[in-house]
């Protein structure tokens, strides 16, 4: 079963990857275009208003976002 998940995901990356989906970048500063901020976190690793975690991954289709990465930002 576990590889039947495994087989289906890696083919819908693929077709993903034929259409132009790409998925949004987690690392860096925020950047309200393509992330959505869930919540601020403490962090000594992290400079201020940069992106720690993300929590659900986000999409762009041809430079249009499909989906808004939701992340953590540093204090």
């Amino acid at each position: 079963v576990i590889e039947g998940f495994t087989l289906v995901a890696r083919n819908m990356r693929k077709v993903f990857d034929t259409l132009g989906v790409k998925e949004i970048l987690g690392a860096g500063a925020f950047d309200p275009a393509y992330h959505e901020a869930l919540m601020q976190v403490e962090s000594a690793d992290h400079a201020s208003g940069d992106v720690v975690a993300v929590l659900v991954k986000g999409y762009i289709y041809k430079d249009v976002v499909i989906r808004h990465a939701k992340v953590s930002v540093a204090k």
